[in-house]
């Protein structure tokens, strides 16, 4: 889910993929320049978070109970990719 329209994400995530393998979802969202951009994702329990890149640079996430907020600011609108893996708690 996003925080900048109504369809929660449809209208700017160009790009979802879920690889099971890596535990990673991997995204490209369209952010427009000096927006706020905000990626919400649900933590599942037995998981957490092991990194999250934007641009394929590493940033900060912020944490509320099972939910993970990701937040993209840039100077330029543009299409910008971004990935969270997690990794199993428990088995």
């Amino acid at each position: 889910s996003t925080n900048r329209h109504l369809s929660q994400g449809a209208a700017e995530i160009e790009m979802l993929v879920w690889d099971a393998k890596t535990l990673t979802l991997e995204g490209r969202s369209r952010v427009i320049a000096g927006d706020d951009y905000q990626i919400l994702a649900h933590v599942p329990e037995g998981y957490k978070t092991a990194a999250i890149n934007v641009d394929r640079k590493p940033v900060q996430s912020s944490s509320h109970g099972r939910f993970l907020t990701v937040s993209i600011k840039r100077g330029d609108t543009a299409s910008t990719e971004w990935a969270i893996r997690f990794e199993r708690t428990t088995r």
